[in-house]
């Protein structure tokens, strides 16, 4: 069989404060498609985050729909997918019986089992191993599992007392494989590696898909992240984005590039340059992170800015001299307090002075989010 692993979709995530990817993803979609199609995929692997959220937008839910239907009910072929730590996995899972029938496989909490998918008249099982926190795997006295990887070790240990030696055995799990690569949009990777696990815990099996860094990476053989299908970050910027697939009678990984509705450009350059036709027509078509070299950064810049570029995501200011009310440079904007931050705030997008009171509150909130408490 040839399978496709693909990961970290994050369907519904905001580009702007009233954008969404759904174009980037929409074409993403019909890339995967033809893929099925030109490499005659027999099954596909979605190893978690298929949304970005647990409390999915309307629209992402449309565009899941749709890519199922595409996938399981016009081609025919099979889908595992696995919550990840942005999905709900209840929601996720919901009619998982019923949809079963149909071709599509979901796990959505460890709760549900975990009994492989067999594919390929018993030649190929799939291991679903869904998001899970550590304190759901017990020990054998009952007592919750200190560590991931303990927790993993636990769980894959099960497995491989059950897995079949003649058969292709793969699996699929979302978490944090030590010494993986981390980048700006894998958020919940970033704190603490409170989740790292070992490429070890994996040894039992063939191949293992796994989701949750957005990077395509290789922490061992056989151990494979796909990263996700679009870039959500500057430092993304010249990664290839794409998704592996997996021969299972080779025992074989091959990552496959797909093109991108958008690709990420950073330039830092003065205001005539950035005004250039030459300079415009080279960016179009890219979500981009400016840096205006003889500018201070305002919100009047990123105005202006952004009727020549629409899709302009970032806008920096840079200037040797100091700054004249109009804006502030990056120096000055770092040494703001946080009093001095949600004044300046207030100023530039509501024209307002906080009164004493006002800022009292605020800060009180500020300290009471920090502290792990309730700001109300």
């Amino acid at each position: 069989m040839l399978l496709l692993h693909t990961s970290d979709w994050h369907l519904g995530m905001q580009r702007t404060q009233t954008a969404t990817y759904q174009k980037d993803h929409d074409f993403f979609l019909a890339q995967l498609c033809a893929l099925l199609d030109e490499r005659h995929v027999d099954a596909v692997l979605l190893s978690g985050d298929v949304y970005d959220t647990g409390v999915s937008r309307a629209d992402a839910v449309r565009q899941f729909s749709g890519a199922v239907k595409a996938i399981c009910a016009d081609r025919g072929l099979p889908m595992i997918v696995i919550a990840g730590n942005h999905d709900s996995g209840d929601r996720l899972a919901f009619a998982g019986e019923l949809l079963r029938r149909e071709g599509l496989h979901i796990r959505g909490r460890l709760s549900d089992g975990l009994e492989p998918v067999v594919l390929d008249s018993g030649r190929v099982a799939v291991w679903p191993i869904p998001y899970f926190m550590r304190e759901e795997v017990r020990r054998g006295d009952g007592t919750p599992c200190g560590s991931s990887e303990e927790a993993f070790s636990i769980l894959t240990a099960d497995m491989a007392a059950r897995l079949d030696p003649s058969a292709c055995n793969i699996c699929m799990a979302h978490t944090y494989v030590t010494g993986a690569p981390l980048g700006e949009s894998d958020r919940a990777a970033r704190v603490g590696h409170a989740d790292a696990v070992s490429h070890e815990v994996f040894s039992a099996f063939d191949y293992t898909a796994l989701g949750h860094i957005h990077r395509p990476y290789a922490p061992a053989e056989g151990v494979r992240y796909s990263g996700s299908p679009l870039k959500f970050a500057f430092d993304e910027e010249s990664q290839r984005k794409g998704v592996v697939l997996y021969d299972t009678a080779a025992r074989k990984a091959e990552f496959v590039p797909l093109p991108l509705l958008h690709e990420r450009r950073t330039v830092s350059a003065s205001w005539e340059e950035l005004t250039s036709p030459a300079l415009r027509e080279s960016l179009q078509g890219a979500y981009l992170n400016l840096t205006v070299t003889d500018r201070v950064a305002s919100r009047a810049l990123t105005e202006d800015l952004r009727v020549l570029y629409p899709d302009l995501m970032i806008c920096n200011g840079q200037a040797a001299e100091e700054s004249t009310g109009e804006g502030l440079t990056r120096e000055e904007l770092r040494g703001l307090s946080d009093e001095g931050l949600m004044k300046r705030f207030l100023a530039e997008r509501c024209s307002l002075t906080p009164t004493e009171r006002q800022t009292r509150m605020f800060l009180q909130a500020l300290e009471a989010v920090r502290n792990g408490g309730d700001p109300a």
